[in-house]
């Protein structure tokens, strides 16, 4: 319930007197395998305004089962990772043709089970370096619509997404180093590195597994050496075995 949740702020004078969300929302995951099966709760609140850079706000839980009645939020998008801006952690070589982040946010349902997208309607994104310097701007591009359904399989078509989504093209950038995507009012992106060998490690890990799943070789140093995150040990099986189906 809105009314569960309201904001204020003496930094913002929206928000001067508490304001309850227009909109809650709220999804889960099972977090754990225990039993009965434990779920992570992400509740999120559709704000009736914009939040302010650097303004203080006080969150204030009225009839919600919370440890604390109020939580202090800062709002500063220049350092907090945003969970709506997509990038890939494995990174970019500087002449991949396509460099592309998204920005999408799926809130969940409210209390009707009707979804929530709450994708930002955003023009442009920036790419920041290490230090925190912009580096690039870009503009940010629909490229699906809330409610579009997508044919991905020849099996179905469905609203995977559910929300829109939005592309954030940096393909003619190739300078190599280490960056986020930073969309102004929301956030970043998780660090990557454009480099020609981002993707060596995925590709060793990769084999590696490969490797460490074959059962009829004996497995030992280097690639199952201490510490590899494989296991050495000898042969379960030689090539001589046989499995037989007893019918």
């Amino acid at each position: 319930m809105p009314e569960a949740y309201a904001l204020v702020s003496t930094d913002d004078p929206n928000y001067a007197e508490p304001l309850s969300p227009a909109k809650v929302f709220r999804k889960g995951k099972p977090d754990g395998y225990s039993q009965p099966l434990p779920f992570l709760y992400t509740v999120s609140l559709k704000l009736p305004a914009p939040l302010k850079e650097g303004a203080t706000y006080t969150i204030r839980f009225a009839g919600v089962n919370t440890s604390k009645e109020t939580v202090a939020y800062v709002h500063k998008p220049h350092e907090a990772r945003s969970l709506a801006v997509h990038a890939i952690q494995t990174g970019y070589r500087p002449d991949d043709p396509y460099k592309r982040a998204y920005l999408s946010f799926w809130s969940g349902v409210d209390k009707d089970g009707n979804s929530g997208s709450c994708t930002p309607d955003v023009d442009a994104f920036e790419l920041v370096d290490a230090a925190g310097k912009t580096v690039f701007t870009g503009k940010a591009e629909l490229a699906k619509k809330a409610g579009k359904e997508e044919q991905i399989s020849i099996h179905e078509k469905l609203d995977y997404t559910k929300a829109a989504v939005r592309r954030l093209d940096f393909s003619s950038f190739n300078t190599p180093g280490e960056y986020r995507v930073f969309v102004p009012g929301i956030g970043l992106s998780g660090p990557f590195r454009i480099a020609a060998d981002v993707w060596e490690k995925p590709f060793k890990a990769a084999m590696q597994g490969i490797l460490a799943q074959r059962q009829g070789i004996d497995l030992g140093p280097p690639a199952c050496a201490a510490g590899s995150g494989a296991t050495a040990r000898t042969a379960g099986h030689g090539s001589q075995s046989v499995v037989k189906t007893l019918g």
